[in-house]
């Protein structure tokens, strides 16, 4: 391993000089406007500087340096009640959050910003910060979502055309085909994403889409194309000052030298990748090129190295869950000494409120008799004593029902760390399995240990998407279904031509319902991929599950041969498994071979939501 890691230093010491012309010009162009913003009298001259400034640190991954220049920008906008300045730098402080990785915040500035397009009627802002949102979520791979945005956008544009905000809709467009895997609907509207973004002139986004399209070219394996327009990318002027554009671009190129088999070239290219992540902080890029780096080196065989990438990869997603959960806890913690504050203030406010009213009583008092005077003073002070009491005790009950949301927020903490443990250590048992089966001899033993980690992906997967999304208790099925099947189609590679069909209504389940189910639907995959189907035939195997009143039903068919005559249910492993799932799902098991062979699952929700 420390001889593979030499060969890699040296290597990066060697493309070091290709890569300083990446941000050389950026960082002298941002050394010329810093000596400007010095000499600059005029104070909107020097927000416009300031602006600049930012949009150049930001290309480059200096994004404290980017914050601090747009907030300063923000604060003289926001003194003069200019409202259209204020929410682009609203949304430019956005853009920055989500060139850094921090989604969260980026989607509260970029709806902070949209709320005051909208207030104006500024049609140009509302569209190109839908475009912004909907690139973010898809960041998260939540493309329901990125869809429904896509459309405000299309709506948009119907009335008001505005052609960069067209680009970047048909460029999310294409996004969400790649996503679906319809890559020829993917590849068109990136391509009128590419002309639409040269005719106006936006380079660098033209450079975005270019990615893109290469991106599904190579999923249907024109892999010349791909490298063509990846190297297209690289050579337009304006990407070299962003960094991670550039990142993205170099990974997809190693992607397509790992997929033909270039091993030594995929390598050598996720290097550079990591070197420019590493030098300018992008972490999630520098994720993404460990994990590839891991991959490709199992692929060569280099099982050292692979261990060792995979490591600093999962100590990175580690890394990355204790940040989110100390950054929750300071939030709710700042939450927390503002209202006390404010109670703070409303108290004070109170007491002088009280204060005030017991000098008019005594003013106007002054001509009674004393003892008038003493038995209001008394009132007065029984009043006050009470309403002090009542204070304290609403105060008290605040700080409780704090205390109580505190510890609901950390037990939900708390159960995200254990699905994202738990997903993690099925993530490592799996590459364990996979660099044991390669050492294995035994045929049979290969196919047990493969099948051994489809069951253990259809269950990490459950796992992932609970620590991914907002319920820690219900997965969405038509998610879940859709990539598994996705995964299985690529672990079961074969010479038959298989279309994959999935249908399923928006249903979330239970987990002690969707794990069976999920191991259901793994068996009855990898049985159709590995034997319905011989070699050159072309076919389909579909996954539908539907809703119906009460009960759920799960179908999994296949156009191939069906099951052989002398098939024995009971000494096959992946049957006997079915139907232990089955009886444990209390559900009917029907198997029907009249075209094909289909298998009917009825069950209902063990916790009805």
């Amino acid at each position: 391993m420390f001889i593979r890691l030499a060969k890699n230093l040296i290597f990066l010491l060697c493309i070091l000089p290709w890569m300083i012309p990446f941000n050389i010009h950026g960082q002298n162009r941002i050394d010329s406007l810093e000596q400007e913003l010095g000499l600059e009298k005029s104070d909107s001259l020097k927000v416009q500087l300031h602006t600049h400034l930012g949009q150049l640190h930001r290309l480059i991954g200096a994004h404290d340096s980017s914050l601090m220049h747009f907030q300063y920008a923000l604060d003289y906008y926001q003194s003069q009640n200019n409202k259209k300045a204020e929410a682009d730098l609203i949304i430019e402080i956005g853009e920055t959050y989500r060139n850094n990785d921090v989604p969260d915040r980026a989607m509260d500035y970029f709806l902070q910003g949209i709320k005051i397009y909208e207030e104006r009627n500024h049609f140009d802002g509302i569209t190109t910060t839908y475009n912004k949102m909907a690139d973010l979520v898809m960041r998260q791979n939540d493309y329901p979502k990125a869809k429904m945005y896509s459309e405000k956008v299309d709506e948009i544009l119907r009335h008001s055309p505005y052609p960069p905000a067209k680009a970047h809709w048909y460029m999310n467009k294409g996004r969400v085909f790649n996503s679906e895997r319809q890559f020829d609907s993917a590849i068109y509207y990136h391509q009128l994403a590419i002309d639409l973004f040269d005719s106006v002139q936006m380079y660098h986004d033209k450079g975005r889409a270019l990615h893109n399209r290469a991106n599904s070219l190579r999923e249907l394996r024109r892999f010349d194309e791909a490298m063509a327009l990846c190297l297209e990318a690289l050579d337009i002027p304006d990407l070299r000052n962003n960094i991670k554009s550039q990142i993205f671009t170099i990974l997809l190129i190693s992607n397509i030298y790992q997929d033909t088999n270039q091993l030594d070239k995929s390598i050598e290219y996720c290097l550079q990748g990591l070197a420019l992540a590493t030098k300018h902080n992008f972490m999630d890029r520098k994720r993404v090129a460990l994990l590839y780096l891991s991959q490709t080196y199992e692929r060569a065989r280099s099982f050292d190295s692979a261990y060792y990438y995979h490591k600093r990869y999962a100590n990175m997603i580690e890394s990355i869950f204790d940040k989110e959960k100390y950054e929750q806890v300071n939030r709710l913690n700042t939450l927390y000494e503002t209202e006390k504050k404010e109670q703070t203030i409303a108290i004070q406010q109170a007491n002088l409120e009280a204060r005030e009213a017991t000098i008019a009583l005594q003013q106007s008092r002054q001509n009674q008799l004393f003892y008038g005077i003493g038995f209001s003073i008394l009132i007065g002070a029984i009043l006050l004593f009470a309403y002090v009491q009542k204070t304290r005790t609403n105060q008290l009950l605040s700080q409780q029902k704090l205390e109580i949301e505190k510890q609901n927020s950390e037990r939900e903490v708390l159960l995200k760390e254990i699905h994202h443990r738990v997903k993690n250590n099925l993530q490592v048992i799996s590459s364990l399995l996979s660099m044991q089966s390669r050492k294995m001899k035994d045929s049979d033993a290969k196919v047990a240990v493969k099948e051994g980690q489809s069951r253990i992906k259809s269950m990490s997967l459950i796992h992932q998407k609970l620590y991914s999304e907002g319920n820690l208790s219900r997965i969405n099925m038509k998610e879940y279904i859709a990539d598994l099947s996705g995964f299985l189609f690529k672990s079961y590679k074969t010479d038959a031509q298989i279309e994959q069909l999935v249908e399923a209504d928006e249903i979330s389940l239970d987990v002690d319902t969707a794990v069976p189910l999920g191991l259901i639907i793994n068996e009855l995959i990898s049985n159709a991929l590995k034997y319905a189907f011989a070699p050159e035939e072309q076919g389909h195997v579909s996954i539908r599950l539907k809703k119906h009143d009460n009960a759920y039903q799960l179908q999994v068919a296949d156009s191939g041969n069906g099951l052989p005559k002398d098939f024995d249910k009971k000494q096959s492993m992946g049957m006997r498994l079915v139907h232990i799932l089955v009886d444990q799902l209390d559900a009917d098991l029907q198997i029907d071979q009249t075209d094909g062979l289909l298998f009917t699952i009825i069950f209902s929700d063990k916790r009805a939501a």
